[in-house]
């Protein structure tokens, strides 16, 4: 009976471990996917963020270049309004630093070099990761020709943080570096329904491995006390039984008047 019921205890144990193992398992794939996730969810934010300001940045730009454009034109009369009408559609099809060093009649023309704001930028990515609710430190740089040019921001470590990067043709050999604190929050929220669940499951499973030994216990409790009762009752009867069949023995052995 006690080689039995360790076997039992051995095998309820094996089970709850193995449930364990295999529930640490999942939870760990599971994390590393939602990881993945939350990773490409920052990384289109970041895109969004940057394509955005770069219509921003656009649209500024090319209102300051017609206002340059009309106090450097030397013409008069109709000519101004012609010229002017093909330098915006030019600016409007092509690149502007393109349009504006192409040489027009009688036209003198300034070239404005590109200079990101950088504040503006992390304000748009501040809003665009409070709307995803992203609780993470970060910080932003240009890159042109494979060198930082500016930076704002947290300062990150290279080796523990995380990067993104997003590149807008408009802005030729220009590319926006986004470096960022491992998401863990935002990764276990992610994953919080499929955690629960797990975790739910874990300890329905350990707390029936527990009922089931509990009952084990108690029927062998109750098997002890049976055996007990069924021993003191033989014994109970065994003594008078025995007593009994004692004195019948001496009565035919020694009386010599049989009965």
């Amino acid at each position: 009976m006690i080689q039995k019921e360790k076997k039992i205890i051995t095998l309820i144990g094996l089970s709850i471990f193995i449930t364990i193992s295999i529930q640490v398992y999942w939870n760990i794939n599971q994390y590393q996917s939602n990881r993945l996730m939350v990773m490409n969810d920052i990384q289109n934010t970041f895109n969004e963020v940057v394509h955005a300001y770069a219509e921003r940045f656009k649209a500024t730009n090319q209102n300051a270049t017609t206002d340059q454009i009309l106090d450097v034109i030397d013409q008069h009369g109709d000519s101004i309004q012609q010229t002017v009408n093909r330098i915006l559609k030019d600016l409007e099809q092509i690149d502007m630093k393109q349009a504006l060093l192409e040489k027009r009649d009688g036209i003198q023309i300034t070239v404005i070099t590109h200079h990101h704001d950088l504040d503006s930028l992390i304000q748009l990515l501040d809003a665009a990761m409070n709307q995803k609710q992203f609780k993470i430190a970060y910080n932003l740089a240009t890159i042109e020709n494979g060198q930082v040019v500016d930076e704002v921001g947290e300062h990150l470590s290279e080796k523990t943080s995380l990067q993104a990067f997003s590149k807008i043709e408009d802005f030729s050999g220009v590319t926006f570096r986004l470096r960022y604190t491992n998401p863990i929050r935002a990764t276990f929220i992610k994953g919080l329904a499929g955690l629960t669940s797990s975790l739910i499951l874990l300890i329905l499973v350990i707390l029936t491995l527990f009922y089931l030994l509990r009952i084990i216990q108690q029927q062998k409790q109750i098997s002890q006390i049976k055996n007990d009762f069924i021993s003191n009752i033989t014994h109970e009867f065994k003594t008078p039984i025995a007593t009994v069949s004692t004195a019948l023995e001496a009565i035919n052995t020694f009386n010599e008047q049989p009965l």
